[in-house]
């Protein structure tokens, strides 16, 4: 079965390489992509194993927003690290039909908020293989979008076996500088509650001053009703985040996050500071975070440098000096690799920015 697997994995691969730049010519959609992070810790406090070594790996490989005609595609497939193994798994497909102002489309994602901030996206793979912090589910659902001057509005129904039919209601505006988000979620049933849930949302973003100034806001707020054995409870997620260029490749960025729930951790918390700073193809990023989670307390100061190899791509070195509890600090020392490869385009870039 095995072999099987890893036959048609090649198979599939080869086609790709063979038929990606018949379109990559034009659009350049076709991507790969592999992320690693390795990492050596020293412990004092774990008793007969201060010395430990962890690793994560992530494969991706696709391509968004392939055109045809009236037609568009979007196809992800990553992989997900298991103790000896890695399988492929289908992350996102999308398949829609485009009518004057009018998109029918119909596919599979996953869904949730909080995603896409930095701060929680270094060093690479940090998050592990959560793309969301707050009530992330697997979307299956057929859609209908309508774009109008930079407007977007569009209704999914849908669902998953575990959080059964569920309904989302989006809107998407451009106003000024800023990029805002507003959506209606409502699920059948909660991830965890088992019981229907609605969730309201909002995503602001806005990029001032050619680069100057850059925020990133999100917001949700998650209504449980009271239902069978369940009382009725709210569940609160803020994430914020600022990026300021001090000089030409030099930036500040602060963030915080706060989810809130009735089921442990009930509180976490998050304070994060950082400085970047890029110098020809090499970037250096000391950061400090601060998190809790209900009683425990969690300090960071990390430092890392990275090699830029394009704008997508980077290898580094980090080291990070962490303390849980005020308890004997832990001394880490990693590796992190992020490479990733546009069919059509070049790999060894000289990045403005990273």
């Amino acid at each position: 079965m095995a072999r099987l697997f890893k036959t048609n994995l090649l198979l599939f691969s080869f086609l790709l390489l063979l038929f990606s730049p018949l379109f990559a010519e034009a659009q350049k959609p076709f991507y790969v992509r592999w992320q690693s992070a390795n990492r050596l810790y020293y412990d004092h406090e774990q008793s007969g194993k201060e010395l430990s070594w962890d690793e994560k790996y992530r494969a991706e490989f696709g391509f968004q927003n392939l055109r045809y005609k009236d037609l568009s595609s979007t196809l992800i497939l990553q992989t997900e690290q298991f103790f000896d193994s890695n399988v492929v798994k289908l992350d996102e497909l999308d398949i829609g039909y485009h009518k004057d102002k009018l998109r029918v489309f119909a596919g599979t994602r996953r869904h949730g908020y909080g995603a896409g901030f930095q701060m929680d996206s270094y060093p690479t793979l940090k998050r592990g293989f959560d793309k969301f912090s707050f009530q992330e589910m697997r979307l299956n659902a057929l859609g209908l979008a309508y774009h109008d001057d930079g407007a977007l509005y569009s209704i999914e129904i849908g669902g998953n076996i575990h959080n059964q039919a569920s309904l989302l209601l989006l809107s998407r505006h451009n106003i000024l500088s800023n990029k805002l988000d507003f959506a209606l979620d409502i699920r059948s049933m909660d991830s965890h509650w088992r019981t229907p849930i609605g969730i309201a949302s909002a995503k602001i973003s806005g990029n001032y001053l050619e680069d100057k100034a850059v925020f990133n806001n999100e917001f949700a707020f998650a209504l449980i009703p009271g239902y069978g054995s369940t009382e009725a409870n709210q569940e609160y997620y803020a994430q914020s985040e600022a990026s300021f260029r001090i000089a030409q490749g030099n930036y500040a960025h602060i963030g915080a996050a706060y989810i809130n729930k009735k089921f442990a951790p009930k509180t976490t918390s998050k304070l994060y500071a950082s400085y970047s700073s890029q110098f020809s193809n090499w970037k250096l990023h000391p950061q400090i975070e601060h998190s809790t989670s209900d009683d425990d307390r969690l300090l960071q100061a990390r430092i890392n440098l990275d090699y830029l190899i394009n704008p997508l791509s980077h290898v580094g070195l980090y080291y990070e000096f962490s303390t849980l509890n005020e308890s004997s600090p832990r001394h880490t020392i990693g590796f992190a690799l992020d490479l990733c490869h546009i069919f059509g385009s070049s790999f060894f870039l000289l990045p403005d920015k990273h």
